[in-house]
């Protein structure tokens, strides 16, 4: 018993360090454009900064069949990188920073409350024994990486070796991600697999509707009407309205069964946190076009959605391309529709390669 909780502990703290080192990440990103972000802000920012860039070195890796072992060390001197970056680039802020912080006063009652429903959604998605097709293959696939030291080349569900690389998953890095921790730590694989990644998307799904809430109750309407205290209490109001509902609507057609059974699947982050954000991300660009920190955001999460999520390479361009769309025809403005097509083109990267892949003229063999 002592050993299982040992495990769940550690479980526990690794939720915590990534959602730092997701802060951290943002937070660089948001030193370098000057922009002035909330610290929840540079979290959501930071998680498709951090999964885009661990893309950027595992593709590679995993195209030339290199060992995970391989991966796990170049990613750990790239976050130390970014760490050290971190550093120089906030002592740097310090010596220009002339404002003083203002304390909010915080609605405590309903953050209170708040805190207490999504802890016992997290408690809920952590602990259900769902265990259909798709999650025990992805749990699979963890562990023939982590046992065997390489990256998808056995399947996941039968351990046997391929006959060439599946580009239908490994487009995406997200199981490498949970593949190189499980590799560092020393948890079984279901346990990384239900508490981390399913803890992790129960924080980052309630923070984005928070965030959609604040933008949302902070506009023209209610400018005169509401205090900043209120806005945080309507912003609260709007999590635990949104917990009550992943409970009370569950089924397969709604976006409560993928966070509530499958969240520690990648489609669970599809549609509780990447089109979420991506779509509150459009609603600031509704709002005002010319700032640069939304646009450097929004660019962050088209760039990091497939790194995270292969559902995200279609969905992810088809609600951008419908929400900048009207943007584009009321600014009349050539360099916001450049800003469109650079946001396209990740993604577009991505679907020429796995279309080459579906129709069998680029396959690489094992």
């Amino acid at each position: 018993m002592e050993e299982y909780e040992m495990e769940i502990g550690i479980c526990m703290a690794v939720i915590l360090l990534l959602l730092l080192l997701y802060w951290c990440f943002g937070r660089v990103i948001c030193l370098l454009t000057g922009g002035k972000l909330s610290w929840r802000m540079c979290l959501l920012t930071g998680v498709f900064v951090y999964h885009g860039l661990f893309q950027i070195e595992a593709l590679p890796l995993m195209l030339l069949k290199q060992p995970l072992s391989s991966l796990t060390m170049l990613w750990g001197v790239t976050v130390a990188a970014v760490l050290v970056c971190l550093l120089i680039l906030e002592k740097r802020a310090a010596k220009q920073r002339t404002d003083i912080p203002r304390k909010r006063k915080k609605p405590l009652l309903l953050y209170g409350v708040m805190i207490a429903a999504a802890a016992v959604q997290m408690y809920y998605i952590i602990t259900n024994n769902y265990l259909g097709w798709d999650t025990a293959a992805y749990v699979g696939t963890i562990g023939n990486s982590v046992s065997r030291n390489n990256m998808y080349l056995y399947d996941g569900l039968s351990g046997r070796i391929q006959n060439s690389l599946d580009f239908r998953y490994m487009l995406s890095s997200f199981y490498m991600h949970s593949a190189v921790w499980c590799q560092i730590l020393p948890v079984k694989i279901i346990y990384y697999a239900k508490i981390v990644q399913g803890g992790l998307l129960a924080v980052l799904a309630n923070l984005v509707i928070f965030e959609i809430g604040y933008f949302l109750f902070s506009g023209k309407r209610y400018q005169e009407k509401l205090t900043e205290t209120q806005i945080l209490a309507c912003s609260a109001a709007m999590v635990i309205a949104a917990i009550f509902l992943n409970f009370y609507y569950q089924s397969i057609y709604t976006t409560s069964d993928f966070l509530l059974n499958r969240a520690l699947e990648a489609k669970g982050y599809c549609a509780n946190l990447i089109l979420p954000f991506l779509f509150l991300l459009c609603l600031m660009v509704w709002r005002d076009s010319t700032k640069r920190e939304v646009k450097v955001m929004l660019f962050a999460g088209a760039f990091g959605s497939v790194a995270i999520s292969m559902s995200a390479l279609i969905t992810a361009p088809a609600l951008i391309t419908l929400m900048l769309l009207p943007v584009i025809f009321r600014e009349k403005n050539w360099k916001f529709a450049g800003f469109y097509i650079l946001c396209m083109l990740p993604d577009t990267l991505y679907l020429i390669l796995y279309l080459l892949y579906k129709m069998k003229i680029f396959r690489i063999g094992i």
